[in-house]
């Protein structure tokens, strides 16, 4: 018979995955379809911070007022404007 130790730690585990899948699932609904459709860019700067932390990935950008905000490792480090 397991311990409540044991159920406790074995249901954490799963909602870890289930977080992870309905997460990573959400970014993917949520990116913009570019040419380059193997980057994660978005039209919110919060998608971006999520989508370049671990464990997604480390890099993505979000297309907000006219400016691409470049994210890496859940922070902002280049902001450019968008060429017209």
């Amino acid at each position: 018979m397991e311990s409540l130790e044991e159920i406790q730690e074995r249901h954490r585990h799963e909602w870890i995955v289930w977080d992870y899948e309905h997460t990573l699932a959400m970014l993917e609904s949520e990116r913009l379809k570019t040419k380059d459709s193997a980057n994660w860019i978005f039209d919110s700067h919060k998608l971006a911070r999520i989508a370049s932390c671990e464990p997604y990935g480390l890099f993505a950008e979000a297309l907000v007022d006219g400016k691409t905000f470049e994210y890496y490792d859940g922070e902002c480090h280049v902001v450019r404007k968008m060429k017209t």
